[in-house]
């Protein structure tokens, strides 16, 4: 930079090699005309690019530079995404539309000698999550004769299970999982998350009980969902068995309807609540209470404390209709 402010020719040429690069980030048409050669020269420039975002993060820089190259946070990406933006040129190759065979070959190829086959994995697990295919692929098998049968959920958990295996980034996972969860409306893929808690112990399952937790105290309407689903499928139930964090968070939230419930004076047991879980009213509880008894060994141990602590407590009547209701569906042929 010259002593007025004003680039030196070095210095513009290469802001300008800079904007010209992320202004292929925004557009991804040129990959359809693209030959072997343009794949590897893109994706050397984004190794680049890389390199010079991590010494400029490093010396404090980074926010200086970023004022001088208008198209780096206009390309729709932060600059977190950007320190990595090799994955993101990787992304585009795997997802545009028209790439032939031989660059996609090419662009995987310079991408193993540049990065591994650790990174590879990462960022194609994460394009196949998001993508239309692998929600095209749930639907089809939630969809099958039946609905969402053992079979199908047992098919849909070995497929996430394989494409988040290699994921080491737990907020990442988190943040993801979340969103994937609160799309779901059918119990689909709450089904899918029970599934994978109960069959394993991984950063996988360990998320998606962080994200069940979450969900469950927030009281919104993908916690009924939960509910619905726990309650309707039992191969899902052992999951409460799995994780000791998961049952907690569960008869947690039965207290906290039961709390809105007994708050009224007509013994009607109408919920007070606001919002989705208002709906879930003592039926529903008595149902969710059933289907943790249901589940045997620790969990039915637990749950039968909790109702005693629950019936000793203040307000007790409701729990004693409780016990009458629940009386009257485990042992429906007695008088």
């Amino acid at each position: 930079m010259h002593s007025d402010g004003s680039l030196t020719d070095e210095s513009q040429s290469v802001l300008s090699a800079f904007n010209a690069f992320f202004h292929k980030l925004q557009n991804n048409e040129w990959l359809s005309r693209s030959s072997k050669e343009d794949i590897k020269n893109c994706l050397h420039s984004a190794q680049k690019v890389e390199t010079v975002l991590q010494t400029l993060d490093a010396t404090n820089c980074l926010t200086n530079f970023t004022s001088l190259v208008p198209n780096l946070l206009s390309s729709g990406f932060d600059i977190n995404q950007l320190k990595n933006v090799s994955d993101i040129v990787l992304t585009m190759v795997l997802t545009a539309p028209g790439v032939s065979l031989v660059c996609a070959r090419t662009c995987f190829d310079e991408y193993f000698k540049l990065y591994g086959s650790e990174r590879f994995e990462q960022v194609l697990s994460s394009v196949i999550f998001c993508s239309e295919i692998y929600r095209v692929l749930l639907d089809y098998l939630a969809s099958s004769e039946g609905g969402v049968g053992k079979v199908e959920i047992n098919l849909q958990s070995n497929i996430f299970s394989q494409i988040w295996k290699s994921e080491t980034d737990v907020e990442k996972m988190q943040c993801m999982f979340y969103e994937w969860l609160k799309a779901d409306t059918t119990g689909q893929n709450v089904a899918v998350a029970l599934m994978i808690i109960n069959s394993e112990e991984s950063n996988t399952s360990m998320c998606l009980i962080n994200v069940l937790t979450k969900v469950l105290c927030e009281r919104e309407e993908l916690a009924v969902v939960l509910w619905q689903t726990f309650i309707r499928l039992p191969q899902t139930r052992k999951a409460a068995e799995k994780s000791s964090q998961l049952l907690r968070s569960l008869l947690q939230f039965l207290k906290t309807t039961a709390e809105w419930m007994e708050a009224t004076a007509t013994f009607a047991w109408i919920s007070r609540e606001k919002g989705p879980c208002r709906e879930f009213g003592f039926n529903q509880l008595v149902d969710a209470v059933k289907s943790l008894l249901e589940v045997g060994g620790c969990v039915s141990v637990k749950t039968h404390q909790f109702l005693l602590e629950r019936r000793n407590s203040v307000g007790c009547t409701f729990w004693d209709d409780i016990d009458i209701s629940l009386d009257s569906r485990l042992n429906p042929l007695v008088n």
